[in-house]
């Protein structure tokens, strides 16, 4: 999403960080990116970089979308345990849970942070990137 929730300033994701996967002392910025998820670029005090993602559950079912970005989330982290390193699964929390539910109607996932490039989602795909995504 291109806009911040107003009411998730980086300190509150930071600390939500920090306590829902027990990493210590965790800065968090918003970061501009992607589509359909917030997100943040979370640093943790030892220098190890993060990637933290926050979705907005729908508000006539928060349960059942929660337990089905979860059940999403899962399939990831199962791929990942099953050894396909091409996919970037979200970290357990300390309880072992793929999210971390949050107030007011949000779910919070960590992920590794991977060093990469974005593109835009309306740019076409050369065949180079083509070629990339069939290996």
């Amino acid at each position: 999403m291109q806009s911040r929730p107003p009411d998730l300033p980086d300190e509150y994701v930071a600390a939500a960080v920090s306590d829902g996967w027990g990493l210590p002392t965790v800065t968090a910025e918003y970061q501009p990116v992607g589509y359909g998820s917030h997100h943040w670029s979370v640093v943790d005090e030892t220098g190890r970089r993060w990637f933290a993602s926050v979705d907005v559950l729908a508000e006539d079912g928060p349960d059942e979308s929660l337990a089905r970005l979860g059940a999403a989330l899962g399939v990831a982290v199962t791929a990942w345990d099953a050894g396909l390193s091409f996919v970037v699964a979200p970290v357990r929390t300390r309880d072992g849970s793929v999210l971390r539910r949050l107030p007011d109607g949000y779910a919070l996932a960590l992920y590794p942070y991977v060093a990469g490039r974005s593109g835009n989602f309306s740019d076409p795909l050369t065949s180079t990137d083509t070629a990339e995504l069939i290996d």
